[in-house]
């Protein structure tokens, strides 16, 4: 019976009292039975101040939007695009759709784009939806240039696809990227389409990082299979057999064939001249046959011996092949001669790799220096004690998937100071294109108890085709009526003030 007494004066505990209550009642305490009936009354009248605060809610939002078409009907777009929210929010997507409509006419690009994706959903109306995201993409929108391209791309049009891709991937679209990089491999151009792999990849596209190491190999595979099979496939040695001359040089050597130990150990003599440049790199048998195959190895020829070297899991080989191709100024090398380094110092645990772990360091920093983001980003594992100022910079020149790390410690730091330093980070990632970040910020707003904001971030990740970011919008909207409300307000007066 006290602790019912208690439960009452709690905020909330109302039912919890009401249970102590009428167990008291069942063994017939005397004063039970005015308690029950107390509590009830108080649950009664709570439940009827709820009730009424939501139709308080609901009278407000009805009011709110009588004032936004009377906004709307005089020529304000943000009125027509708050009714047109409103009524998708409410699954009525043809008045949805006339206000959006209304909005594109007055030439808001975001309305085109809703109106275009509305249109889409209808198979009668595909030609006006592809006409909104034409004047849309015209206007600069990348997404709408995306679905152009798209369109294109169907119909077989691939330089005018490639023209839109291109664009949109210029702004850091990232499917454009996508696109762009697949009609150009399909075209005979992989470099190209191996450089917007890798942009994608900086982005943090999760496909990209692995088209652009397929494209990669496939590069470095081909030139030297191309060379050294074209240097057996020429069938220079046949025109010697179909020579009647050589014929008769064949038994000769039939002869000498003791003769042909002879030459066996000068051979063992011209490999001892590899193991002269390979002793100089490090301790490998001469295994990187494919310099000997040309007289003058080129970097394109030794890269793919590297590849051949790492993939039968011989990295010292691929270590010495990558190094000679730097010496003949591939420029590119330096990234894998780091990464074969330090999966040559994971395999040994002498004082050696560790001082060629150092001098990695060294080499990550001079490229990190020269604007290299990845290398940025390898330098936080590497450089530990600076491994922070290393992500930063890599967020600074535009790396998204560091801008998104840099958000999460600070959003783990709790202050609110580092909750608005995080969601400035993820709202740079957005813009750029990065939709998990999107997300995050949504869920980010939703935790701090923003839940207009986090409605807001949530139809930005939904208008950049989330799947599922639609249903977080009806959720937090049905889980706080009177938030959303209440910031739909807030969001009018700031307007109001200017």
């Amino acid at each position: 019976m006290r602790l019912g007494g208690l439960l009452e004066q709690e905020p909330g505990g109302l039912a919890e009292a009401l249970a102590w209550y009428e167990r008291a009642a069942g063994r017939n305490h005397e004063k039970a039975p005015e308690g029950v009936a107390r509590v009830r009354a108080a649950l009664a009248r709570a439940a009827a101040s709820d009730a009424k605060a939501a139709d308080a809610a609901k009278d407000a939002e009805a009011a709110l939007m009588r004032d936004h078409a009377a906004a709307a009907r005089d020529g304000q777009v943000k009125s027509m695009l708050a009714l047109a929210s409103w009524h998708l929010g409410a699954k009525r997507v043809q008045e949805a759709l006339t206000w959006y409509r209304h909005a594109a006419k007055a030439g808001h690009v975001h309305a085109m784009v809703i109106s275009a994706q509305l249109l889409a959903l209808d198979p009668k109306k595909q030609a006006e939806s592809l006409d909104w995201y034409r004047k849309a993409a015209a206007a600069g929108n990348t997404d709408a240039m995306h679905c152009v391209g798209r369109s294109l791309k169907q119909q077989g049009n691939l330089p005018d696809a490639l023209a839109h891709f291109r664009v949109a991937a210029a702004k850091g679209h990232q499917a454009a990227m996508i696109d762009a990089a697949e009609i150009l491999e399909q075209t005979a151009r992989a470099p190209e389409a191996l450089k917007w792999y890798q942009r994608a990849a900086e982005k943090g596209h999760p496909k990209a990082t692995l088209e652009a190491e397929r494209l990669r190999s496939a590069l470095a595979g081909t030139g030297p299979a191309g060379s050294t099979t074209a240097k057996p496939a020429p069938a220079k040695p046949k025109p010697k057999k179909a020579a009647a001359e050589p014929a008769p040089a064949k038994p000769a050597p039939a002869k000498p064939a003791p003769a042909k130990p002879a030459p066996a150990k000068p051979a063992p003599k011209k490999t001892a001249a590899e193991p002269a440049s390979k002793s100089a790199a490090g301790r490998t048998p001469p295994k990187p046959p494919a310099p000997n195959e040309g007289a003058q190895p080129d970097p394109a020829s030794l890269r793919a011996a590297a590849v051949k070297h790492e993939r039968s899991d011989r990295p010292e080989a691929a270590l010495q092949c990558l190094l000679r191709a730097e010496q003949l100024g591939d420029r590119t090398a330096k990234r894998d001669i780091v990464r074969l380094y330090l999966a040559l110092r994971d395999r040994s645990n002498s004082s050696v790799e560790r001082k060629q772990h150092v001098r990695q360091v060294v080499r990550y920093r001079d490229l990190a220096e020269g604007s290299d983001v990845e290398t940025m980003l390898a330098l936080v594992g590497l450089d530990t004690a600076n491994s922070f100022a290393w992500r930063q910079r890599a967020a600074e020149a535009g790396n998204t998937r560091a801008m998104r790390q840099i958000a999460r410690a600070q959003l783990k730091a709790g202050s609110d100071e580092h909750v608005q330093a995080a969601l400035s980070w993820l709202l740079e990632a957005g813009k750029a294109g990065d939709t998990a970040a999107i997300l995050e910020g949504a869920r980010a707003h939703e935790k701090c108890g923003a839940y207009g904001n986090a409605i807001d971030w949530y139809r930005w990740a939904e208008d950049n085709g989330v799947a599922g970011a639609a249903k977080e919008v009806a959720r937090v909207t049905a889980e706080h009526p009177g938030a959303v409300v209440w910031h739909r307000w807030s969001e009018r007066l700031r307007r109001l003030r200017g």
